[in-house]
């Protein structure tokens, strides 16, 4: 009775590891985007399949990646197959150019990386370079453009089939030097049927991502080319039309330099 529950165990776990894997890599894909007359960041992420519901979240992040030209997010507008406008927002905001910054803190991220430091991490905090770092990390944030969407799958597709892509489409209106462009972005979202239940029907059946990021935390600087998080609240959503049950954040602790921090990441 004991080993049989015991080989039940192993079983469920090997099968858990197996789908948390996979949400790790489909939940959230991204896109960036570079040509010879423009040189920007734009991220459009969403949940890249839903399973319950209807509603879904997804995010825009912009950022300016030219020499020294100014980026002038105009308008961004999110349609469907049929060229059917679902959302529009007007932005109007400027972002200067954070491509010196990024590359500096590459570099100081590289240096902070030396075994010495790694093996105490109070000495990090000893060395100037940490509080550069955490400069530029916050002028990085003060020049990155986020908005975040609820949308309603049926928008794109009214009777959405198991199994089925349905495709979500994004045209960012931008100015750099007073010359007009547009960047386009689509996202394909599988509509999918709920998780197969266990044979035994266990009511301890459980399934969710113990890895994930969110915008709280500092893993949007620690990674080049950048790649960010999405909010909380957008991680959470996704999870949800995912049908996990649970996930877990992992975000950086040099976020949480300050105990008041720590209580915002807590109640967040």
């Amino acid at each position: 009775m004991v080993e049989h529950k015991k080989k039940e165990d192993s079983i469920f776990l090997l099968v858990v590891f197996i789908i948390i894997t996979f949400f790790s890599i489909t939940q959230f894909i991204s896109a960036s985007e570079s040509n010879d007359n423009i040189n920007i960041s734009v991220e459009f992420h969403s949940s890249s399949v839903i399973r319950i519901g209807n509603i879904f979240p997804a995010s825009i992040t912009i950022r300016n990646l030219n020499e020294n030209q100014t980026l002038d997010i105009k308008k961004v507008t999110i349609f469907n197959d049929d060229k059917k406008i679902i959302k529009t927002e007007n932005v109007d905001k400027e972002l200067r150019s954070i491509k010196n910054d990024l590359k500096r803190g590459e570099e100081i991220i590289n240096y902070l990386r030396q075994p010495e430091f790694c093996k105490s991490p109070e000495l990090i905090k000893k060395q100037p370079e940490y509080w550069e770092y955490l400069d530029i990390y916050s002028k990085v944030q003060n020049e990155t453009f986020q908005k975040s969407f609820r949308l309603d799958i049926r928008d794109f597709d009214e009777t959405p089939e198991v199994g089925e892509i349905i495709n979500v489409s994004v045209d960012i209106e931008v100015k750099v030097d007073g010359e007009k462009y547009v960047v386009h972005r689509e996202r394909g979202i599988l509509f999918s049927e709920p998780l197969p239940k266990p044979p035994h029907n266990s009511p301890g059946w459980y399934v969710g991502d113990q890895h994930v990021h969110s915008a709280f935390g500092t893993t949007s600087f620690t990674w080049w080319p950048i790649e960010t998080p999405d909010p909380l609240d957008d991680m959470v959503d996704a999870a949800k039309t995912s049908e996990l049950d649970w996930i877990i954040f992992t975000d950086h602790s040099p976020a949480f330099d300050e105990e008041s921090e720590w209580e915002d990441g807590r109640d967040a």
